[in-house]
């Protein structure tokens, strides 16, 4: 593919916004931009799960400048790129005002740490919105738990739409109800980043990958990851997430190519969340790069 390098960003939606998150910080000279649905700060799950689990259900016990210490020191030991780079980063935080699973002072943490780094960030904290991917035409009732559609909620807003639009500079063609994805959803092969053995560290053997017909013509495309929130995965939901989660259209029209990676579930993580609390590996801090690279060629 045709990728301008200097246009790739993340976004993720609960454990996937902790994992954007966490990938953001760690690679903010390459991965410029980022939009985080019902999301943590970074480092927030640094002593485990329990800890991540606290940073959710009870963010106004965290110690953001704490946080801010440990993103210095990490940076400072050359573990992460430089955190200078988020003052010219793009963040989108999303955070639902009904929100019970990662409740929504959680945000506002998340958004004093980026306004720590000088970030400019947009918020939106008004929608009466659950523990969800917000759409504007999918999903359960907004205010609702909605397992059923894969916690997809129709909240008559369209949330990577505006993460993307954000990040992009706000002139992206907005999708209609007309507008199809008439691009390729394919799968693409995880298990050569790890060794050939995904399920050792809770991934799929697949992830997803959506090219908008530009992009498969030659056009040269901006490049998104997009991380499910924990159940959201392939194994559980099939291609839910990425089909009417909203970005496949916005990607369409605007000549995006957005990867969505796959996590398995495993007995140590029997829900397929995203490790942004150390369960698997220290690496969750300072996360590596192939994958990105690989499609960035």
């Amino acid at each position: 593919m045709n990728i301008d390098p200097s246009k790739l960003s993340v976004s993720g939606v609960s454990s996937g916004a902790g994992m954007a998150t966490q990938f953001h910080f760690a690679h903010s000279s390459k991965l410029l931009d980022a939009g985080l649905f019902a999301g943590s700060p970074y480092m927030c799950g640094y002593a485990g799960a329990l800890a991540g689990i606290s940073c959710a259900t009870k963010p106004e016990l965290v110690n953001v400048p704490w946080l801010i210490t440990q993103a210095n020191s990490l940076d400072a030991a050359g573990i992460i790129d430089s955190t200078a780079n988020l003052r010219v980063s793009k963040v989108y935080i999303f955070h639902g005002s009904k929100e019970t699973t990662v409740l929504p002072e959680s945000g506002k943490n998340t958004m004093t740490m980026y306004e720590h780094y000088g970030a400019k960030i947009k918020t939106e904290f008004g929608v009466v919105a659950e523990h969800c991917q917000p759409t504007d035409n999918y999903g359960g009732e907004c205010g609702t738990i909605s397992p059923k559609t894969g916690f997809l909620n129709n909240c008559g807003y369209n949330g990577a739409f505006e993460a993307l639009n954000y990040i992009h500079g706000g002139e992206l063609i907005r999708p209609t109800s007309s507008t199809k994805a008439v691009g390729d959803l394919r799968l693409f092969d995880q298990s050569e980043f790890f060794n050939n053995k995904p399920k050792l560290a809770s991934m799929d053997e697949s992830g997803f990958v959506y090219i908008p017909t530009a992009c498969k013509n030659g056009t040269q495309c901006a490049l998104h990851v997009a991380f499910h929130g924990c159940t959201q995965n392939r194994e559980t939901y099939a291609d839910m997430y990425p089909m009417k989660g909203g970005y496949l259209e916005v990607a369409e029209l605007n000549n995006i190519i957005i990867l969505f990676p796959q996590i398995a579930k495993t007995a140590s993580n029997p829900h397929a969340c995203w490790d942004y609390w150390y369960v698997f590996s220290t690496n969750y801090i300072f996360l590596t790069f192939p994958c990105i690279k690989r499609f960035a060629k």
